[in-house]
């Protein structure tokens, strides 16, 4: 079934090219992924990637600050900064939550500085 998805969306890109093909694919996905909750905002560290580039012409930096508890069950902190001087900092299992743990912060912070 995969292979038959992959062959028809392959054929669509090479007829129509990329715009219609995510046009296609968006219209199959999308409900689907409506079902479970899914939604693009829930990728932090790229809506908040975006906001940088276009706004600040730079990209966030990420640092890590701390790893802590036992190997099996770690706790990471990292720092997250902008060039507008703006810190946030996040926790998580691993580097990626972290990370999206302080993109999730810095983008509720930014979304809120914007709306005073």
């Amino acid at each position: 079934m995969a292979g038959l998805f992959e062959a028809i969306v392959g054929s669509i890109f090479l007829d129509r090219g990329l715009p219609e093909t995510e046009k296609v694919v968006i219209k199959i996905f999308n409900p689907r992924l409506a079902k479970i909750g899914y939604s693009r905002s829930q990728h932090p560290k790229t809506e908040l990637q975006m906001y940088t580039q276009s706004q600040l012409g730079t990209l966030p930096e990420y640092k890590l600050i701390s790893k802590k508890g036992p190997d099996h069950s770690p706790i990471f902190e990292i720092q997250l900064s902008i060039s507008d001087g703006k810190l946030m900092f996040g926790t998580g299992k691993n580097k990626s939550l972290a990370e999206n743990d302080a993109a999730e912060k810095m983008l509720l912070l930014i979304n809120d500085k914007s709306t005073e």
